[in-house]
């Protein structure tokens, strides 16, 4: 699979894990890095058409860059879910509360980057919890 082909199948949320591209993503990784971080900007830059239920190409570039270990991918994490409201919901349901926060891959990507990035003070402001 080349780079668009594996971007198409992590587009949509299709009822199934897509095994396969996510592989590909993975053993591809120097490669999919950029078009995962554009994945990130666009959703910085206009993140209304990424908050729908379907729609889950951020999701997976948010953890592939984790699993990564990108640290570009930090400050865009930290814009996207300091968003006001609901968008950060909106955007990634329930991997705001159950792996931003528990420990989950994305979870330990922030844990690690705040005290190294930002510092504690900022991430406890953005989302008042101090790790």
């Amino acid at each position: 699979m080349d780079i668009k082909e594996i971007l198409s199948h992590l587009e949509r949320n299709e009822g199934y894990f897509p095994r396969a591209a996510v592989q590909e993503a993975i053993d591809h990784r120097d490669e999919m890095i950029p078009a995962l971080l554009g994945v990130l900007e666009d959703v910085d830059r206009n993140p209304r058409p990424f908050a729908s239920p379907n729609r889950f190409i951020h999701i997976y570039a948010m953890y592939l860059l984790a699993q990564f270990r990108d640290t570009r991918a930090y400050p865009l994490l930290v814009k996207i879910f300091s968003a006001p409201g609901e968008l950060p919901f909106q955007l990634a349901g329930d991997v705001v509360t159950e792996d931003l926060v528990l420990g989950d891959e994305i979870g330990r990507y922030f844990k690690h980057h705040q005290r190294n990035d930002l510092g504690s003070a900022d991430v406890t402001r953005t989302y008042g919890t101090k790790y």
